[in-house]
């Protein structure tokens, strides 16, 4: 017996150890231990490709809202490349000059085509990027009367023959919210100096329908453009001076891609939702060539064989598709691609039977989107993805007893790792489809036991579920849990009480005022999330015009005492916000909010965080960051100052995320959108950056550099506190050990 308890005392030895060391070498892996490193989910949205036409193994990919990506290996290995271009652009076009294979340009728009994007230019392969024009008003682009820009690059071609000089598609904003039908389109803008100026070039296209989607230069004759729209195709034969609908024939008015044969350029090839069309006249007829696409094909994208004209590929949602004999038919080449939107094809330049793919969205049950190469013409396929980080993390939650444990979600998928992110999986199989997810919440005496929150939407994107699902085997099965919960509830925060794990809390995006009394903001359940009790009587508002929606942003409980209660409640498309605080557990409700200064004045969702240590202490983000020591009574400004290096009115710390170090709540950690991390050891007084080894610096990347990247998500591991992770708008999730 004495034997046996030995053996069993060393094994328990040695099995702590090894437990302790595992958890050391989380945040052991890295060469520096004060540097962020990327661990995936390796994903992206592709929506623009380019290869160097010298060095066919260097390859470009423009992301969603994840900036641009280059591998010098023929796609095996990816790095984000974004120094300098900020806000992490959606990178909608990407051109290598044919002359000057280090000059490159990047035709951007802000992530959700919110606002407009800049033309990026690089003349240093990608290492550095800046605006191409200066955006004075000498620079030719539309601008509103206090100097911003008016327009969006919907497409971008650079002169084969004389790289100064550039065509672009260009739509013009109309009011202060670019949204799709608020623009006038078709205007097409001309440079000759290499971006810097432009001149508008847009005789012969009607402003009011024809949307620019594409533009084509010939490769012969260079005075030659076409352009594709949404009214057909237009032509110039004079470097754009006039334009000339060049369209019978062509049966499906949308263009969205348009791709022209080397040998012979009066040949070119039309993608449309409908079908492809073809011209052997240089547009004056087209036919449609269609035969072995579906009826409906959605062709998003064109490439032709440069050696071989009667070979050409099409790019559809889950396909790509091959002619051989000059579009008479076409062979289904999709053997290893997922069922996401081939939105790119491009040729290597120097071999035509290699070909990559860029794929975009996807499905919620898979992290299958980015980059796919085929090396025997289509007949198959290999992910190439090792280094594409460019998954959007809107939400992180971490086990509380497991620092490798956590758990995230973007707008349709939610992923897990249980290997502090070495590898990935999707938990949303049990799920109805395109779940968007916006909270979490984990049982800190079970973590097994997970929630989720939003609403679930199916893929014309109306809603056909919401609220709240639950659980109980770490994300295998979900389970609706929303008695109680309004039809339509679109879930914005979750909380669970740690004293008593079967009182919860869900905050509502979707809340109504009645003569300034709010219903459907906040609710509470006793068992679990078996059923809801609305417990927003009491809050109220005395803004103008209360006839608008509203809707909870932020919620929270007091750690070390459950019954109080913190949320922050936003009116709709309005910069009005209030703070409310219960100390009963959301029986009575008070405003703690000052109702002209800054704090009440931001439409910003913003951070909302209690001290872990004492529940008068909180913070609130906005652009800018508040502190109150006394429970909402008062408050302090500990804003986090703009960063030297930053470029005149680029940075405005909007705080998305904070988080308190357990062990001592005087270290803060802000996640800023943009911005990156900013750290404080005095409780917020001081501030520095926490940026090295993110991508999308202003300058070469360092501890103080001021940073590009947008942070949505931060956690602190609870077992671990100097280990934490952080969740980023288009560049998945980091890790750093402090």
């Amino acid at each position: 017996m004495a034997v046996c308890c030995s053996i069993l005392r060393r094994l328990i030895v040695i099995l702590t150890v090894m437990w302790f060391w595992g958890l050391t070498a989380i945040g052991q892996a890295d060469e520096s231990p004060k540097r962020w490193t990327p661990i995936g989910p390796e994903k992206a949205d592709v929506q623009s490709f380019a290869i160097d036409p010298t060095n066919p193994q260097i390859l470009y990919a423009g992301t969603f809202s994840g900036g641009v990506f280059k591998s010098t290996n023929g796609g095996d290995r990816w790095d984000p490349i974004n120094t300098g271009l900020d806000n992490h652009y959606s990178v909608t076009t990407l051109i290598v000059d044919p002359g000057n294979s280090q000059i490159i340009y990047a035709a951007t728009n802000v992530i959700g085509n919110t606002r407009v994007g800049p033309i990026f230019k690089s003349e240093n392969g990608g290492a550095s990027w800046s605006r191409a024009s200066d955006g004075s008003p000498s620079d030719g682009l539309p601008k509103d009367k206090d100097g911003n820009p008016l327009s969006l690059i919907t497409a971008l071609a650079l002169d084969p023959k004389n790289s100064q000089i550039l065509y672009a598609g260009v739509a013009i904003r109309s009011d202060n919210n670019l949204r799709l039908g608020t623009v006038d389109a078709g205007r097409i803008f001309k440079s000759t100096d290499g971006g810097a100026h432009w001149v508008q070039m847009s005789d012969g296209i009607p402003s009011d329908r024809a949307d620019i989607q594409t533009l084509l230069i010939d490769p012969i004759d260079s005075q030659i453009v076409y352009a594709g729209t949404t009214d057909g195709v237009y032509k110039s034969v004079n470097g754009g001076a006039s334009w000339t609908p060049t369209s019978t024939g062509l049966s499906d008015p949308l263009v969205s891609s348009l791709a022209i044969a080397r040998q012979n350029s009066s040949i070119l090839y039309a993608a449309t939702l409908t079908g492809v069309f073809k011209t052997t006249n240089g547009g004056a007829s087209w036919a449609s060539v269609s035969t072995g696409l579906p009826d409906f094909p959605g062709i998003n994208t064109l490439t032709i064989d440069p050696r071989d004209s009667l070979v050409a590929y099409a790019g559809a949602f889950g396909k790509v598709f091959k002619t051989t004999n000059g579009g008479a038919s076409w062979v289904s080449m999709d053997t290893g691609l997922p069922n996401t939107f081939v939105q790119t094809l491009t040729l290597d330049p120097q071999n035509p039977l290699i070909l990559y793919a860029g794929t975009f969205g996807g499905s919620v049950t898979d992290l299958s989107s980015g980059v796919f190469k085929t090396t025997d013409g289509g007949a198959s396929w290999t992910v190439k993805n090792t280094g594409l980080n460019n998954f959007v993390v809107t939400a992180l939650v971490i086990d509380p007893t497991d620092p490798r444990t956590l758990y995230g979600s973007g707008d349709i998928t939610l992923i897990k790792t249980t290997t502090g992110g070495s590898t990935w999986t999707t938990i949303s199989d049990d799920l109805p489809p395109f779940a968007l997810t916006v909270a979490w919440a984990i049982d800190p005496k079970d973590p097994q036991t997970l929630y989720i929150g939003g609403k679930v939407t199916n893929q014309n994107l109306s809603q056909v579920s919401s609220g709240v699902f639950k659980s109980t085997n770490g994300g295998s099965t979900w389970l609706s849990m929303n008695t109680g919960l309004p039809d339509n509830a679109d879930v914005s925060g979750l909380a669970i009480d740690p004293t008593n794990t079967q009182l919860l809390y869900a905050s509502l995006r979707n809340g109504t005022v009645d003569a300034g009394n709010l219903t459907g903001l906040v609710f509470k359940s006793t068992n679990g999330g078996n059923n809801w009790v609305d417990i927003s009587q009491g809050l109220s508002l005395d803004f103008e015009d209360n006839n608008k929606d509203f809707q909870v942003a932020r919620f929270v409980i007091a750690p070390t005492n459950p019954q109080t209660l913190y949320v922050t409640i936003l009116r709709k498309n309005d910069v009005n916000r209030s703070i409310w605080k219960s100390l009963d557990g959301g029986a009575h409700w008070t405003n703690i909010s000052f109702a002209e200064s800054k704090l009440s004045r931001s439409g910003s969702e913003g951070a909302l965080t209690v001290d872990p240590t004492n529940a008068q202490i909180l913070y609130v983000g906005t652009p800018g960051l508040f502190k109150s020591l006394d429970g909402g009574a008062t408050w302090t400004d500990v804003h986090i100052p703009v960063p030297p290096g930053a470029p005149p009115g680029s940075f405005s710390p909007d705080v998305q995320s904070l988080v308190i170090d357990p062990t001592n709540p005087q270290i803060l950690y802000a996640g800023v959108r943009p911005g990156g991390v900013y750290k404080s050891i005095d409780g917020g007084a001081h501030w520095t950056a926490l940026n090295a080894g993110f991508p999308g610096s202003f300058a070469d990347a360092d501890d103080s550099s001021p940073n590009f990247i947008s942070i949505d998500a931060l956690v602190l591991a609870p077992t671990v506190p100097r280990l934490i992770y952080a969740g980023t708008q288009g560049n998945s999730v980091f890790r750093i050990e402090q």
